[in-house]
C-alpha cells in the first residue's frame, strides 16, 4: 500500500453521502430515486492516487477507501413520479433497516454516488498510517 490521505470533515461541517438509483422496468424504460444521508462526522482514508483536490467541498467515491461516518442527521429521498406512496414507504423502511444493503439485491443500479465534505482536513499518512503530513494543501494540477 501506498501513502493515503486522511480526509477529515472540518469543525461546524457536514458530511453527504449521495446515491442516484435506477431500475429497468419490463417495458424498456427506467426509473428511479435520489438519496441523501447526512451525518455530523465523517473521516475517509483514500489512496494516494485517488487524490481530493482541495479541502473545500471534498468529493470521494464510497466504492473506493475506507469511510468511518458517525452522529447521522438526516435522510432524504426523491422518487420519480411513477412510484406510488406504498412504493416509496417499503424503499424508506429497507434502507432504514439494511442501508447500502439495500442496493445489493440486482434490481436497483447505482447511476452516481459520493461522499461530500463541505470542508475538510487532509493529512497525509504512510502505510502504517503515521501521519507524514497534516493539514495539507492539495490542489487541481490543472491550476498549479
Amino acid at each position: 500500500m501506498s501513502d493515503i490521505y486522511k480526509i477529515t470533515n472540518s469543525t461546524n461541517t457536514y458530511v453527504e453521502v449521495y446515491y442516484s438509483v435506477f431500475e429497468h422496468l419490463n417495458d424498456g424504460t427506467t426509473r428511479g430515486w435520489v438519496l441523501n444521508e447526512v451525518y455530523r462526522d465523517g473521516v475517509v482514508y483514500r489512496d494516494i492516487q485517488d487524490a481530493p483536490m482541495s479541502s473545500a467541498n471534498v468529493i470521494c467515491d464510497p466504492e473506493t477507501g475506507t469511510s468511518t461516518l458517525k452522529d447521522f442527521v438526516g435522510l432524504h429521498f426523491e422518487f420519480d413520479q411513477e412510484y406510488d406512496q406504498i412504493e416509496r414507504g417499503v424503499i424508506r423502511d429497507q434502507w432504514l433497516k439494511e442501508g447500502i444493503k439495500t442496493l445489493n439485491n440486482g434490481r436497483w443500479y447505482i447511476e452516481e454516488s459520493y461522499i461530500r465534505f463541505t470542508s475538510a482536513d487532509i493529512d497525509l499518512l504512510d502505510k502504517d498510517l503515521n501521519v507524514i503530513e497534516k493539514n495539507i494543501k492539495v490542489f487541481n494540477h490543472e491550476n498549479a
